[in-house]
């Protein structure tokens, strides 16, 4: 969209505009602060008449515009983004928060506001980068809140905390985008963060997001450097979702070699392991489906079946390895 007052040039509050810059009803402040998924960390500067709030003009929810730039690239930008109902953090008026604006084809080469209007004697730039050339200056030691289509180490590891948990299945690419959103609405499920992967929050990297992930780096960091599980060894505690460490791992190796866990060993129970205990379950005659009280839990009768079936092979491999060794006596 273009500006309402400045002729393209300024929002209606005198801010130079910029790509990112939002249009919001009346009622919000100028300068008000809030998190748009899938563009960041934004500011209010401008107005529009067919910019109103919920229940006007049958707009179900209040409407924003959002200022995609210049030219060709703003227009195209404008037309890829098109209409959608998202879920947005208000913040306020908060001018300890600087905006941080991810646009995918960005180019440095666009024009840039400098002023903050909530701020007239601070002019501090806004945060605006090109998802496709973020630099990594950030130390990979440890993780802060992060904004959807945003680019940078952080996300990378949240990647891969999410792929140890098994949540998230795509490449390791560093983007904070669609496949990760999904990944991390679904963690934040098993963690009870959220009710439902569509509720307000799903899949926002917020500080307890974030704070819960950065636990679950150090559970993983911990168990990486343990020993794989000694074959043939029979299992001493019950499992369930959320538990992790050694006999998790062990438990984990054991699915594996039945084809019944499709994914590396981590050491961390979560739903993929889950499901895989559920379908040992019902090979073996444990459970009929998953509303079975124990279906996916791993206890005292699944893993008395499992035992009985390590010390199975355990005697079986004893036995060839036996008549392996007498037959090798006997040629000599």
């Amino acid at each position: 969209r273009q500006p309402s007052d400045g002729g393209g040039i300024h929002g209606a509050d005198g801010t130079n505009v910029y790509p990112g810059m939002i249009a919001a009803p009346k009622g919000y402040t100028f300068g008000t602060k809030m998190t748009i998924p899938g563009l960041g960390t934004v500011a209010v500067h401008d107005r529009g008449g067919a910019i109103v709030h919920s229940g006007v003009r049958k707009n179900a929810y209040d409407r924003l515009d959002v200022w995609m730039g210049y030219g060709d690239a703003g227009l195209s930008r404008a037309m890829k983004w098109g209409k959608r109902t998202v879920d947005v953090a208000v913040l306020g008026l908060n001018s300890s928060v600087q905006e941080g604006i991810a646009l995918n084809g960005y180019s440095s080469s666009e024009k840039l506001v400098v002023n903050n209007s909530l701020t007239p004697n601070n002019t501090s730039a806004v945060k605006l980068v090109a998802s496709s050339d973020v630099t990594q200056k950030t130390a990979a030691s440890s993780l802060e809140p992060v904004a959807f289509g945003t680019k940078s180490e952080k996300v990378k590891q949240m990647q891969q905390i999410l792929k140890a948990l098994n949540f998230y299945k795509g490449e390791i690419n560093s983007t904070f985008d669609d496949n990760t959103r999904n990944a991390l609405a679904k963690f934040q499920v098993s963690e009870k963060i959220v009710p439902h992967t569509l509720a307000y929050g799903a899949g926002f990297a917020g500080p307890k997001t974030i704070k819960i992930l950065a636990s679950k780096m150090e559970v993983i960091k911990a168990h990486a450097q343990e020993e794989i599980y000694v074959p043939n060894s029979i299992f001493e505690t019950d499992l369930k979702a959320g538990d992790s460490g050694a006999e998790v791992r062990k438990l984990q190796q054991e699915l594996i070699g039945m084809h019944l866990l499709g994914v590396e060993t981590t050491g961390y129970f979560g739903d993929v392991t889950a499901h895989a205990v559920f379908k040992f379950q019902q090979t073996n005659a444990i459970v009929l489906d998953k509303d079975s009280g124990e279906a996916g839990l791993f206890g005292a009768k699944t893993r008395a079946t499992l035992n009985d079936i390590i010390s199975t092979r355990t005697r079986t491999e004893k036995m060839i390895a036996d008549r392996k060794k007498d037959a090798t006596n006997l040629s000599n």
